[in-house]
Order: C-alpha cells, then sequence, then structure tokens
C-alpha cells in the first residue's frame, strides 16, 4: 500500500510565500490579495471552518468578525484583535 500523502501545508513554500490559516468559531469572513493585489482568497466561514492559503508578501488581509476568528501566519498566531483596533473588522498588510 502506498504511504499516505503528505499535508500541503508541510511543503516548503517558495520564497517570499507564506502560510496563512484562518480558523473560526462562529460564521465570519475572510478576504487575502496577494502582492499584486490579486484576490487569493475570499470565504465566508462557517463555524468551525478554517481556510487557508499560500501567497507571495505583503498581502492584504481583511477579516470579519474578529472576535471570532484566529490567524496563524507562518504557523504563528496572530493578534486579529490589535490589528481591528477596537472594531469588528480587521484590515492589515502581513509583510
Amino acid at each position: 500500500t502506498p504511504a499516505p500523502a503528505a499535508p500541503a501545508a508541510a511543503a516548503p513554500l517558495p520564497p517570499g510565500q507564506q502560510s496563512l490559516v484562518f480558523n473560526a468559531s462562529a460564521p465570519s469572513w475572510v478576504q487575502v490579495k496577494d502582492a499584486r493585489g490579486a484576490v487569493v482568497l475570499s470565504k465566508n466561514l462557517a463555524a468551525g471552518e478554517s481556510a487557508q492559503v499560500a501567497a507571495q508578501l505583503p498581502v492584504q488581509v481583511v477579516v470579519g468578525r474578529v472576535a471570532v476568528t484566529t490567524l496563524q501566519v507562518g504557523g504563528q498566531a496572530f493578534d486579529l484583535a490589535a490589528a481591528a483596533q477596537g472594531k469588528d473588522v480587521a484590515r492589515f498588510e502581513v509583510k
């Protein structure tokens, strides 16, 4: 029997690219634009759903419902609350 395939997240990314992983504990939405301004992820997330994208940095990110959404950039937790500056929608750049 063939060995199970490694998860895509385990593959090394090309230089300059970063993996972003969003998780929602309640309905939320996310949008990511890459360095060229192209939308590489635009998704409504249901409770318990996650979304992952790898994109060329810098990326523009918009997260709706910050209180119920988490983000990991390159495996590290990102502080969405600080990016939202007290609002429920965060708009920021990951460099």
